[in-house]
């Protein structure tokens, strides 16, 4: 089954060696937009579509007015603009592009690691988890990620700790169900060991099963158009949750 990632890949050259390295991903499809980019959605100036079946995966961005003049454009360096003519300066002005803080490099804050931009540092671990390498962190150097402060037996009492205004992670290593509810989701993920998180894949009509299979990687927090995930905890930690509460 497809998975419905999009993601920009930039191509960089070592010497005899030619390597592909992800810049940045713009996020599974939500129902609504983007979940990397929940902003570009259709305006006075463009529609978007996104389409997704057994046959083709594809956005299509069609201009609303047809003397309006725009391109997207990508480079060989991987970035990524959208750009209007302005006859008054005869020039192209770039109306948005992705590349537009640290948060967007793919996977800045690594496994499990969550980017807020507004904050110093701006990557954060999940709760219940604690950085894999606490002596890179000196360096600002975040990539190595977080790993569990307790490891996943696939025991009873396991469940679920919910992330709200989040864009979620790389879909490489997830499964999709167009035909299952979000409680039903729920259910297929508790009941597989190796299920690390779940959420909903259609925000629109809160339908659609995402379910990830590995580490979780490359979130970030938007405060207003961010995405909820439900992340796979051991017992003992929903346990304390509960006491505190």
């Amino acid at each position: 089954m497809e998975r419905s990632c999009v993601y920009w890949q930039a191509k960089k050259t070592r010497t005899g060696t030619g390597i592909k390295l992800v810049q940045y991903r713009l996020g599974s499809w939500n129902g609504l937009a983007f979940t990397g980019r929940p902003k570009v959605r259709t305006n006075s100036i463009y529609t978007v579509e996104y389409v997704s079946n057994d046959k083709e995966i594809y956005t299509k961005f069609e201009l609303i007015n047809s003397f309006v003049l725009s391109k997207l454009t990508l480079s060989p360096e991987g970035s990524m603009g959208r750009f209007s003519w302005i006859n008054r300066t005869q020039g192209w002005f770039l109306l948005s592009s992705p590349t537009s803080d640290s948060c967007v490099q793919y996977s800045f804050c690594g496994p499990y690691g969550r980017c807020e931009i507004e904050q110093s540092p701006p990557c954060k671990c999940l709760k219940g988890f604690t950085p894999k390498r606490p002596d890179q962190w000196a360096y600002g150097d975040w990539k190595s990620g977080y790993q569990r402060e307790i490891v996943l037996g696939c025991g009873v009492g396991e469940g679920f700790r919910k992330y709200s205004f989040m864009k979620l992670p790389d879909t490489q290593g997830s499964w999709f169900d167009r035909s299952m509810t979000l409680e039903q989701c729920e259910t297929k993920c508790r009941s597989e060991c190796n299920c690390t998180a779940y959420a909903t894949l259609d925000i629109k009509y809160d339908t659609w099963c995402l379910i990830w299979y590995r580490e979780l990687i490359d979130m970030r927090i938007f405060p207003d158009d961010g995405q909820d995930i439900y992340v796979r905890m051991a017992a003992s930690e929903l346990d304390e949750e509960k006491k505190v509460s």
